[in-house]
């Protein structure tokens, strides 16, 4: 009698042994009452990305080993066959590891999925006021590449720009851009960046304003090969095409034009020069540059005086010396101040064709002949007896560059219609006959 009983308490004990044990271990917990995610336990879906964050440096706990013990899923990474929504969750519940390892590898991971799920930008919104730089520009970063942009977080991100972290900064300023539609806000926010101590801030800013004035300036090409591509600066930035420049913003680039740095100077004289009569006060300053020791400063001072004072013969001096500087960039500047410039093209045009007929530099040549595209109809005979012989890279230019002269190519129209079923340049070639002649449908 006392034996059975003994054997009763015995069973009830292991029992429960079974079930505190099937209780307190997290995989069967969550197995049997959750949380799980696509029927697999998260502490089993979290020890997966871990190990992946970790590398050589992870250590098993509890949960792999017994798991790997008992054949539960230990023998492949759960994780990565998750759908996107239960990878979102399973991130999310890492963001506050012990680990900065893995807090930092389940940001990056979030700002990846955030192209792809709409749950992912009010967590990354969140971690725009964490403590490391480094979890905030990722967080900007998934936040510029989200499936719906958001402009609730601007007023955060605005905080941003006088963060510490020049790498905040830079971000903060492109996100602003990119997600605020206060256009008075992304001036100002670009005219403080102008003003920044950090060159690499300053940079970044003044190329913010150079695609923002370039938006419909954009080669065929382009226009080709990344049809709405949201990764282009002319895509995301269309919507800040119309943005009038302020007396600060002016007043921060003409305090670039006295800088140590030659490329912030070339750099600030080529944006004042695209403001054109907004930037006029800044001439006298500009001048002065005609006569620097930086070869570039001399070409964007002329393009700017040019465009500010078309009657003034000094530009056209540096430009042809310029066209025959030793320094391929120099070269390049000078074609591509033509090619936006009318005039400037006309008036060197027998040096351009030199340029674009010469054998050697690609490059070279390519920006010469889209210079020939801004010089009329006495460009057009060149462009067609360039085609013939014509490199690829050549010959993409010269398509663009007839398209560019519109109904004075005209007599191109035959060339460029025996392209159009090209598998290189096809595409490029029907847009530009869509240019040269309104009946032509480029579908």
């Amino acid at each position: 009698m006392n034996f059975k009983k003994f054997l009763r308490k015995f069973a009830y004990a292991v029992l429960g042994f079974c079930i505190g044990g099937w209780l307190l271990f997290p995989y069967t917990r969550q197995l049997t009452f959750g949380p799980a995610i696509e029927g697999v336990p998260l502490c089993r879906l979290q020890e997966d990305f871990r190990r992946d964050a970790l590398g050589p440096n992870f250590v098993p706990g509890p949960t792999d080993r017994i798991a790997k013990w008992l054949k539960l899923g230990g023998a492949r990474n759960t994780f990565e066959s998750l759908q996107a929504e239960g990878r979102v969750e399973v991130l999310k519940s890492l963001l506050d590891d012990p680990d900065p390892a893995v807090r930092k590898r389940a940001v990056e991971r979030l700002a990846a999925n955030s192209s792809r799920s709409a749950a992912v930008a009010p967590v990354l919104a969140l971690l725009l006021d964490d403590a490391s730089p480094e979890v905030k520009k990722l967080a900007m970063e998934g936040l510029l590449s989200a499936k719906n942009k958001d402009s609730s977080t601007v007023p955060k991100i605005v905080l941003l720009a006088d963060d510490p972290d020049s790498g905040c900064r830079i971000l903060a300023a492109q996100a602003i851009c990119l997600l605020s539609d206060d256009a008075q806000l992304k001036v100002s926010i670009l005219e403080k960046a102008l003003r920044d101590t950090d060159m690499t801030v300053v940079y970044r800013a003044l190329e913010l304003l150079d695609e923002i004035r370039s938006v419909s300036d954009v080669p065929l090409s382009h226009r080709v090969r990344y049809p709405g591509a949201q990764a282009r600066p002319w895509t995301q930035l269309v919507q800040f095409q119309q943005f009038q420049a302020t007396p600060a913003l002016i007043g921060a680039l003409s305090h670039l034009l006295d800088s140590a740095n030659p490329g912030a100077r070339s750099h600030a004289a080529r944006t004042l020069a695209d403001f054109n009569d907004a930037a006029k006060s800044t001439l006298p300053k500009i001048n002065a540059l005609l006569g620097d020791a930086d070869p570039l400063c001399r070409v964007s001072a002329a393009y700017a005086v040019m465009r500010m004072n078309p009657e003034s013969p000094e530009p056209l001096a540096i430009f042809r010396q310029s066209l025959q500087n030793q320094d391929a960039p120099v070269r390049v500047a000078a074609l591509e101040v033509a090619r936006r410039l009318a005039p400037l093209s006309n008036r060197l045009f027998s040096e351009i064709v030199a340029f674009a007929s010469a054998d050697g530099d690609y490059d070279l040549r390519s920006h010469a002949v889209a210079a020939l595209g801004s010089c009329g109809r006495k460009a057009v005979p060149h462009l067609l007896e360039l085609m013939q012989t014509a490199p690829a890279p050549v010959l993409v230019s010269c398509i663009e560059a007839l398209g560019a002269l519109g109904k004075d190519a005209h007599e191109a129209i035959g060339e460029l219609r025996a392209l159009v079923n090209d598998p290189h340049v096809g595409a490029i070639a029907k847009i530009a006959l869509s240019r040269i002649d309104a009946q032509y449908d480029a579908k």
